[in-house]
């Protein structure tokens, strides 16, 4: 399991657009894009760790065949489920496209040889002898926990400035940002006044999952 997202759920320009963003102030002594790893981080906690979208290169090395070598058989590597795409494969380090998926996300040749059962891990997988996959996985978040994801952003820069405004929800601060532990309160998230949170995290996340 992910210990973060792979990337934010929001951009820099969605949350200095909100016009409590430094409203009649100049540029912020701090990095807005800080809040949002910070925000995107707490939301995908707070919804369950369901969503997210990674992008993976990975360098199989196979037993054998994969099947015994048997005629009948398709030689498939599984991936990631839920597989979005696959983006490129290499084969001593040229793209290789006789493939297809099987199964949702497994990856077979078509055109009817087997992939290579082994590689040279020292080299790039641009040098011969190697063979590699990069491919893209996962649910990305919905709208409305995209939007939840800004509006907590600018609840945090309120919240660093001191705003009277802020509606902060309680129990979203115990955070460890170098991925080892995030801890937070959910049912007081739930409960929060602020309805774009709340909304997001009580129609994702509605049994509490940590």
């Amino acid at each position: 399991m992910r210990l973060i997202p792979c990337v934010p759920w929001t951009t820099a320009e969605d949350v200095e657009a909100d016009p409590r963003f430094c409203e009649g102030s100049g540029d912020p002594p701090f990095d807005t894009d800080a809040l949002i790893t910070r925000a995107t981080e707490v939301m995908w906690v707070a919804t369950g760790r369901k969503f997210g979208v990674c992008t993976a290169t990975v360098r199989p090395i196979k037993c054998g065949c994969g099947c015994g070598c048997d005629c009948r058989c398709i030689d498939a590597i599984a991936l990631h489920d839920p597989l979005v795409s696959v983006d490129e494969v290499k084969i001593d380090g040229v793209a290789f496209t006789d493939y297809y998926l099987l199964r949702g996300n497994q990856i077979a040749r078509s055109d009817g040889s087997y992939w290579p059962t082994n590689q040279s891990l020292n080299l790039a997988d641009s040098a011969t002898g190697t063979f590699s996959i990069t491919y893209t996985y996962g649910i990305a978040p919905p709208p409305e926990v995209v939007a939840a994801t800004t509006e907590l952003a600018v609840q945090f820069y309120m919240d660093s400035t001191a705003d009277a405004r802020c509606a902060l929800p309680t129990g979203t601060t115990s955070l460890n940002r170098q991925g080892q532990s995030i801890t937070i309160d959910l049912e007081r998230v739930r409960a929060t006044s602020n309805q774009i949170i709340a909304t997001a995290v009580n129609a994702y996340n509605p049994n509490g999952y940590q």
